[in-house]
């Protein structure tokens, strides 16, 4: 899988949610979902579990704290915020992951040129810069 290769799978993964209320739920088994793709980049099976319920468990606790039902139920502004960039931190999510995947492996077969290497350091670079803005704008 080449750079364009790894952007149009990293759309249509995206794409096949847009139709879907983006729900509280939804966003949970979204984040869940990407937290996985990561997860699968380290192969450490015996982590991923530990990962995933700490993630839960934290998600739980941080409810209970609040007195809350669901993530953000009284901070209206930063949730509709948040509601309305996460389908882009999402996308480069997503498009960071496939093309860690597709850099590792074309990198230990050694089927990169220094060209195609550098261009999917790019990339990388480029979606850790809009997924830190992201993040850093809405929290």
């Amino acid at each position: 899988m080449d750079v364009k290769e790894t952007l149009d799978t990293a759309a249509q993964i995206v794409l096949k949610e847009r139709d879907q209320q983006y729900s509280t739920v939804t966003r949970v088994q979204q984040h869940e979902r990407i937290a996985k793709m990561y997860l699968a980049l380290g192969d450490r099976e015996d982590l991923n579990k530990k990962v995933l319920d700490e993630m839960e468990l934290t998600r739980k606790w941080v409810l209970a704290i609040v007195g809350d039902k669901w993530p953000l139920q009284h901070r209206h502004v930063l949730g509709q915020a948040i509601r309305i960039r996460s389908p882009y931190v999402d996308a480069l999510s997503v498009t960071q992951v496939l093309a860690l995947r597709s850099l590792r492996k074309k990198v230990d077969k050694e089927e990169l040129t220094h060209g195609q290497k550098e261009n999917y350091t790019y990339l990388i670079l480029c979606t850790v810069s809009g997924v830190a803005a992201g993040l850093q704008n809405t929290g």
